[in-house]
């Protein structure tokens, strides 16, 4: 016996797909690991891959480098104009690494954190704000209305696949002069130096498109690291 989904189920019913005893035995042998967890964001090619940040979409010919910080970032690269590939690696207020995904393969960096996976969709729950964010970070944003009235919860990081080409990302992006806080909400950008936050309410039905025709390769440049005015970071 062995526990298939129901696409496979299917298959096996219908004569579409054989499983040889050979093959049962082989697969019900096989050892993992209980350790950091690994897995895979399938994306399914579309029209106009993006990234949405709320209802605020980052798109490019080539994609888009959304965000980099010294070890965070968020970018996407389009391949063949319809697929989309993640990339984005996530710190702690120490600094140390949470998760990480390159070229759409999800790998757990600290062996401590959650990670809840469904189809689709890995999110690192949320919790508080105290657990992720350092003293700086917490007194910019200390001085922000929260429309939740609940400052204390943060997403850590939520990665969900709407449609096919359409990924959605919520969480914390930590840099060592700044930071992006990314929620249902807001896109909020804080500066460390400065104890100063700037930012866009990105719910409701609306919505933009940021079309990055800036390349995606250079590690000093990013869509907000463009937007932000000097000296900011």
């Amino acid at each position: 016996m062995i526990a298939l989904c129901p696409t496979c189920h299917a298959s096996v019913e219908r004569g579409g797909l054989t499983i040889s005893d050979d093959e049962l035995y082989r697969w019900k042998s096989i050892k993992r690991s209980s350790g950091t967890y690994t897995g895979m964001l399938y994306v399914e090619p579309g029209p106009m891959p993006r990234v949405m940040l709320g209802n605020l979409a980052f798109t490019g010919s080539n994609g888009a480098a959304i965000l980099r910080f010294e070890n965070t970032k968020l970018t996407l690269t389009v391949h063949e104009q319809d697929l989309a590939i993640l990339d984005l690696e996530t710190i702690d207020s120490t600094g140390e690494p949470l998760v990480g995904v390159s070229h759409n393969i999800v790998r757990q960096r600290k062996p401590s954190v959650i990670v809840n996976q469904h189809p689709g969709r890995f999110q690192v729950p949320t919790c508080s704000a105290t657990d992720v964010l350092p003293q700086w970070a917490l007194e910019c944003l200390s001085k922000v209305p929260h429309p939740d009235n609940d400052p204390t919860q943060i997403d850590t990081l939520d990665v969900h696949v709407l449609e096919p080409g359409v990924v959605r990302v919520k969480g914390v992006f930590l840099g060592d002069t700044g930071g992006i806080v990314i929620d249902d909400h807001r896109i909020l950008l804080l500066s460390r130096a400065n104890k100063i936050v700037i930012g866009w309410r990105v719910e409701g039905n609306g919505g933009a498109t940021l079309h990055d025709f800036g390349p995606i390769d250079q590690m000093d440049q990013s869509v907000f690291g463009r937007l932000v005015p000097p000296g900011f970071w």
